[in-house]
């Protein structure tokens, strides 16, 4: 199931990460290619690039990657038009993490 999805508010040896700057904004557009490797595939960048492109399959753990990314970096803009939730089920908390904000 493809997750049509634009959010406003995603390794090293398992994807393919094209970066690019446009202006003051950086774009990042990442093809993974085994879920629960975008932090990996981000590394220090995570809390620095303004937009992503995730293409591939992505889990839970991505999706706390990319609320993080948008809530203690500067990520704003989230395109998973290419993406695919593993077992086809985005996670009930992919994008609130409560405890978290405390």
């Amino acid at each position: 199931m493809r997750i049509p999805i634009l959010l406003i508010s995603f390794l090293a040896t398992c994807a393919s990460v094209y970066a690019q700057t446009a202006g003051n904004k950086n774009y990042i557009n990442v093809e993974l290619t085994e879920p629960g490797t975008l932090s990996q595939a981000l590394g220090d960048r995570a809390n620095t690039i303004d937009s992503l492109v995730v293409e591939g399959t992505i889990n839970e753990a991505d999706f706390y990657t990319m609320w993080r990314a948008a809530t203690f970096g500067r990520l704003s803009a989230i395109n998973l038009e290419k993406a695919n939730a593993e077992d086809n089920r985005v996670p009930a908390n992919a994008f609130s993490y409560p405890n978290e904000c405390s």
